[in-house]
């Protein structure tokens, strides 16, 4: 708003010029079903363990990350894990589980790395628990996890209710440590008999590569 004194017989008017730069999350998107949050780049998949906010919207890949620099090595960070469980000495501690839908969209992420000791259900999701809850379409590359943890996988740790679908892990290196440890979900199960808010559901999926643990996992 503003006021001037014209001078005689002149107009009087404002010329107005605005730039604003909206702020956006992740590479776009709304997070709702038919608007997916767009996930473009590492550090777009690194934020997402930083936003709980986040953990029940909709996510969709739209290339394939590699996830080294946020390896953990030689002064790097760490990658956040997406919705984690802190080992407070409890058991089924985790804090707030990833409810939502992530999709690949059939492209890859490679080489998530996981070194850390004071956590449970470990893997690029760590604990993961609603009927409507989903991942799909997706590839993981050589992913490296080394702790001492029960449900340790390299996608999900602990798969208590939801889908994987068309979920691919590839060239997987798991040192466990302890038990329910899994190349694809460390602690999970299949629904297919049973109503499907029961239990986790697998389907068309896969994990090649070396475990070492105590007991094996789910997938």
């Amino acid at each position: 708003t503003g006021k001037t004194t014209p001078p005689p017989n002149s107009a009087d008017f404002f010329l107005l010029s605005l730039d604003a730069i909206a702020t956006r999350k992740y590479a776009g998107g709304t997070g709702d079903l038919n608007t997916p949050y767009q996930i473009a780049t590492a550090e777009h998949m690194n934020q997402i363990g930083l936003h709980e906010e986040d953990w029940n919207k909709h996510f969709q890949l739209t290339a394939d990350i590699d996830l080294a620099p946020f390896d953990g090595k030689e002064g790097r960070p760490a990658f956040n894990i997406i919705a984690p469980s802190i080992d407070s000495g409890e058991s089924d501690c985790q804090s707030i589980p990833f409810t939502g839908v992530f999709d690949g969209n059939g492209h890859a992420i490679s080489n998530f790395v996981c070194m850390l000791r004071k956590m449970l259900d470990v893997g690029l999701f760590g604990v993961v628990t609603d009927p409507n809850a989903e991942i799909r379409n997706l590839r993981l590359l050589a992913p490296k996890i080394d702790v001492w943890a029960y449900n340790v996988g390299a996608l999900v740790g602990h798969l208590k209710q939801g889908t994987l679908l068309n979920c691919h892990a590839e060239d997987v290196n798991i040192d466990g440590h302890s038990g329910n440890v899994g190349g694809l979900v460390g602690q999970g199960g299949l629904a297919e008999l049973l109503p499907r808010h029961t239990l986790a559901v697998i389907r068309n999926c896969s994990s090649t590569g070396r475990i070492s643990a105590n007991f094996s996992g789910t997938a």
